[in-house]
């Protein structure tokens, strides 16, 4: 596979429960190479131990986590996965 021609951003707060699945589905769909970013909004301990936790797998060849102290609200962690992605 070549290198990543899209780059995926994913913002998590806690909820595991709605986050694993959304994970889940974005390995088993995904077609195209690509590189997901996980922007961790102030999650509990268990829940950044998990994200911490998660591999590439299928086409998603890198996953990046970016962990604000504090939840920083949507757009601001929208903001910074797509500040960091660099897929054309």
């Amino acid at each position: 596979m070549g290198s990543p021609i899209c780059d995926l951003v994913l913002l998590s707060w806690n909820h595991l429960e709605e986050t694993q699945p959304c994970l889940e589905s974005l390995f088993q769909t995904t077609d195209v190479p690509s590189r997901l970013f996980i922007v961790d909004n102030g999650s509990e301990p268990p829940v950044r131990d998990f994200l911490g936790s998660v591999r590439p797998h299928g086409a998603i060849q890198d996953v990046v986590l970016l962990q604000n102290e504090t939840n920083e609200g949507f757009p601001r962690g929208m903001n910074r996965g797509l500040r960091a992605s660099s897929a054309p």
